[in-house]
């Protein structure tokens, strides 16, 4: 997994000597565990993940900066992980009862950016008397989660703050991911270490952060636009799945049922062409290709124009492709040019990429003239 930190700060060397890093690792693995058949399986697998240290050699402790940095890199319709909790009256809470980070969190979604935070593990009820002051600060726009069971009665646990500032919530017990080495240690390599009795509203955040990106990713793909933090967390509780007992701490996120619930570009028909020819948003290929549309097209006008004109025609004919095996087929199989062009220009840059293309225009024209003069003899 390419973690890519932030650039001018190291790791506190405290943070890997008192276990602190097993935190993060397990996270990451519930979120961007790489499908290569080993391992963990994340959830987001094709997100691409940055990290900004709480506590560095060069700063110390950093929270607010470091949240206010994450935020200040991140595009609209990004998403960003508060893997964070904060002591409250009596108890932990979420980090942005700190009133700097809800300015700094406020001032994030406000430019688009999705704020996904824990709710804390202080089972504090945010709509008493105590918290009446940070309520009052109004919403903050994040994401807030809450810890519930891994059982199909998705009941509160015991440990989570809850109250009407809890938005959602996911597995907050027995999940299972890297790091730690609670299931296994191979080899007595703390890389491939694993457990599976990550939880607290750390395990429950992860799902909620995933299933957010993989969202913002179909409402471009069906859309045109990623939602607002707004749209994105109201559409989260309108199509997920509801809590059982304990204080309110929210839905459980319904993926499938949040993807179809979105509203389709153009006449309102079904995927695009790459995904309608492999069958999934998720497929391999069809991340290929996502990637080099946010890379290479998304971030000039040109491309820009390019996609817009796509996304108005495309529908009717994903709609066709996807009715027809056979035709699905012939396209996943033209696709592939492009799809190994995309590749090469996502992992070696636009300018090899430029060259393969001449190259195999100048393959085909050599090809061609030798045709030719065979067919003259």
């Amino acid at each position: 997994i390419s973690l890519n930190l932030e650039a001018g700060q190291t790791i506190h060397p405290s943070v890997f000597s008192r276990g602190w890093d097993n935190h993060g690792t397990a996270e990451v693995g519930e979120t961007s565990g790489v499908n290569n058949n080993y391992g963990i399986n994340g959830m987001s697998p094709g997100a691409t993940v940055y990290m900004y240290p709480e506590y560095t050699i060069e700063e110390g402790y950093r929270r607010t900066t470091a949240i206010t940095n994450a935020i200040a890199n991140s595009s609209s319709g990004d998403v960003v992980l508060l893997e964070m909790q904060t002591i409250g009256y009596s108890g932990y809470v979420p980090a942005e009862f700190d009133p700097a980070v809800w300015t700094v969190v406020k001032n994030g979604t406000d430019s688009g950016v999705i704020v996904v935070a824990a709710a804390g593990n202080g089972d504090q009820d945010l709509d008493s008397a105590d918290y009446v002051p940070y309520m009052a600060r109004g919403d903050s726009g994040a994401v807030i989660v809450g810890a519930g069971s891994n059982t199909v009665g998705r009941d509160k646990m015991s440990f989570s703050t809850y109250g009407s500032g809890v938005n959602v919530q996911g597995w907050g017990t027995s999940v299972f991911t890297l790091g730690y080495g609670y299931f296994v240690e191979y080899g007595g390599d703390k890389n491939q270490r694993y457990t599976d009795v990550f939880g607290g509203t750390s395990s429950a955040s992860p799902f909620v952060a995933s299933a957010s990106a993989i969202i913002q990713e179909a409402a471009l793909d069906r859309q045109g636009s990623v939602m607002t933090p707004l749209q994105l967390r109201d559409h989260l509780i309108q199509t997920g799945v509801p809590q059982g007992s304990g204080g309110n701490i929210g839905l459980f996120p319904d993926l499938m049922a949040a993807i179809d619930a979105l509203a389709r570009a153009g006449d309102g028909g079904g995927c695009f062409i790459a995904t309608a020819a492999y069958g999934s948003m998720m497929e391999p290929h069809v991340q290929v290709l996502r990637g080099f549309r946010d890379h290479f097209l998304l971030t000039n006008t040109a491309g820009m124009s390019f996609v817009k004109l796509y996304y108005t025609y495309s529908p009717l004919v994903s709609d066709f492709i996807a009715r027809h095996d056979t035709i699905r087929l012939m396209v996943r199989c033209s696709l592939l040019p492009f799809v190994g062009l995309s590749w090469v220009a996502l992992h070696l840059g636009p300018v090899p990429t430029l060259a393969l293309v001449f190259l195999m225009m100048g393959l085909l024209c050599v090809s061609g003239v030798i045709l030719s003069k065979k067919i003259r003899l």
